[in-house]
């Protein structure tokens, strides 16, 4: 079992001013058990808690404070347990807003590369926004080979997209109900619409037809800043 050493208290009428109470009266966090599972940091370096707190859930982050988790652990940029709950203190204090009540942001980010991965700066800077513009992160949908669709309407791109219509009905209906992008969409959405080979040659096809298309064959290989 964990203790807590609490070092003075706080009085909020909110959720938002609860979690803080429940966060910024934390003197000391002990456990007589390790707590590496409670304080396991995702790649952004965000902690359990960090979300919990992030989200406005009260219940959470009572019982990962129980658990053992730790609210000084903060992720690469800096943002902590302790800070989210003086940021929410101070949200519920000017305008009364609890945090399960914040408007909610999810992305959906595609690009022509054949490798998803290389869509993840574009999800992180997404997922900073929204750490620092005070919107709930939803979590984010992420395409590679983006070119295969090329603005067609995914009715009309046959089974190439099936994985893409699961994944996006997935998240369409737990976002509808409140509820953040489901664990199980993302790897979905991020399976490969093709072999990576046949994106290859077709992405080079259409790339030089759009060349000799627009008269531009003779120009294609010029080096401007060489």
């Amino acid at each position: 079992m964990s203790s807590l050493q609490v070092s003075g208290k706080h009085t909020m009428r909110t959720s938002a001013g609860l979690l803080a109470s429940v966060l910024l009266t934390i003197g000391v966090v002990q456990s007589a058990q390790p707590a590496s599972d409670v304080n396991a940091q995702a790649a952004d370096g965000a902690t359990p808690l960090l979300q919990a707190a992030y989200d406005g859930d009260v219940a959470k982050v009572a019982a990962l404070l129980k658990a053992g988790a730790d609210p000084r652990m903060a992720n690469r940029y800096g943002a902590s347990p302790m800070g989210e709950a003086a940021r929410l203190s101070a949200d519920a204090l000017e305008w009364g807003v609890p945090g399960h009540l914040r408007e909610k942001l999810a992305a959906l980010v595609q690009c022509g590369f054949p490798e998803t991965l290389q869509t993840r700066p574009a999800v992180d800077i997404m997922r900073q926004f929204a750490r620092e513009a005070g919107f709930g992160w939803t979590g984010a949908l992420a395409l590679g080979m983006g070119g295969a669709i090329g603005g067609k309407r995914l009715e009309k791109t046959g089974g190439v997209a099936r994985n893409v219509h699961r994944a996006l009905d997935l998240a369409a209906a737990s976002l509808a109900a409140g509820g953040d992008i489901p664990a199980e969409a993302a790897p979905l959405l991020e399976k490969p619409l093709m072999p990576k080979w046949l994106y290859i040659i077709a992405a080079n096809w259409g790339f030089r037809n759009e060349i000799k298309k627009q008269g531009a064959r003779k120009r294609a290989c010029d080096r401007p800043y060489a």
